[in-house]
């Protein structure tokens, strides 16, 4: 929610300890753009489709990702990130693995 009322300019950045923040909602929204076009691109791709599951486990850890800084708490403490960065970094990992064997395909 921070991120998007960054976004929006409901917040000026400036306001926010972790610089990492401003860039989570337009991260998602990159994330999104990538996915439609790739949708588009695979719809003549008939070996693409035979086997869609890269493209879920992409949409799944997406989702994963988006639930936990969804959920995570905020505070200047935590760390330099400012929610809790060894689950950030598994999320992270897993969406780039994702990404990766889409990339394959």
């Amino acid at each position: 929610a921070l991120s998007f009322c960054v976004y929006e300019n409901k917040i000026e950045r400036s306001n926010v300890n972790c610089q990492v923040i401003p860039l989570l909602y337009p991260l998602f929204l990159s994330i999104d753009a990538y996915l439609q076009a790739l949708e588009k691109e695979i719809t003549d791709n008939l070996e693409f489709l035979q086997n869609m599951q890269p493209l879920k486990q992409f949409y799944s850890n997406r989702d994963r990702l988006w639930v936990f800084l969804k959920d995570a708490s905020v505070s200047n403490e935590a760390s330099y990130l400012g929610f809790n960065e060894s689950i950030f970094l598994v999320h992270w990992n897993w969406l780039e693995k994702a990404r990766s064997c889409l990339v394959a395909v």
